[in-house]
């Protein structure tokens, strides 16, 4: 019952969970000394659906990462790490091996990702945003005679650039990237892309900001990398 429950389409099911929760409590007036039954009732059908959207969402989370997984194998994309955005519509991956990263983008869940990948040399920038604001960026610096000098609005010689916002709740956290093309060179992953204000002390914030955070350092690491060779030169 419960497995055919979370198979259901999810507004059906939440439509049938919540109108047997409301006729449960509308009869509690009505069947007198056996009113706790109904009460009981209430909270099963409310408990039921707390639990049913909950592995819902999670057997959704999982065929959605997979459909990012089918489009890197398909593509001959070899990663070592990717990430699905929380709206399943961008997607980030890296292969060390092949001195590539990936960019997926796709306009809703039925369709297959489309890959843009790049070379590892070719990134220029990477920041955070959030709500549009800049928190923190890394840009690459440009070798002139030995001397490192800073990128267009970025950190002196390749630096990080911080900044505190006094904003406690966000709706997007972003994170930007910036390569070596004329055509189309910003390429944004949402990592948090909500309706409802999110706000920074919940747990939800916090684990999308770790994983975020942790992405943003990886290609800091490779614009790093790639002054110092560029420096060797």
């Amino acid at each position: 019952m419960i497995s055919k429950l979370i198979e259901m389409d999810r507004h059906m099911r939440i439509t049938l969970l919540l109108s047997g929760f409301a006729l449960s409590i509308i009869s509690m007036p009505f069947v007198g000394s056996i009113w706790f039954v109904s009460f009981i009732l209430a909270f099963c059908f409310l408990g039921v659906l707390i639990y049913t959207n909950g592995q819902y969402d999670k057997q959704y989370s999982s065929i959605m990462e997979k459909s990012l997984d089918k489009s890197l194998i398909k593509l001959d994309f070899q990663a070592d790490d990717s990430y699905l955005s929380d709206d399943y519509l961008s997607g980030i991956a890296i292969s060390e091996e092949q001195n590539k990263i990936a960019i997926l983008k796709r306009n809703n869940v039925n369709e297959d990702f489309k890959l843009e990948s790049f070379n590892l040399d070719q990134i220029i920038e990477v920041g955070i945003k959030e709500d549009g604001e800049t928190t923190t960026k890394t840009s690459k610096g440009l070798a002139v005679g030995g001397t490192l000098l800073a990128g267009v609005g970025g950190a002196i010689a390749g630096g990080v650039l911080g900044s505190k916002t006094s904003t406690e709740q966000i709706l997007k956290a972003t994170l930007s990237i910036v390569v070596d093309d004329l055509g189309n060179p910003v390429h944004e992953i949402h990592f948090l892309n909500s309706k409802m204000l999110v706000s920074k002390n919940s747990d939800l914030y916090q684990n999308i900001f770790s994983e975020m955070n942790k992405w943003n350092k990886r290609i800091s690491i490779v614009i790093k990398r790639n002054e110092l060779n560029t420096q060797s030169i």
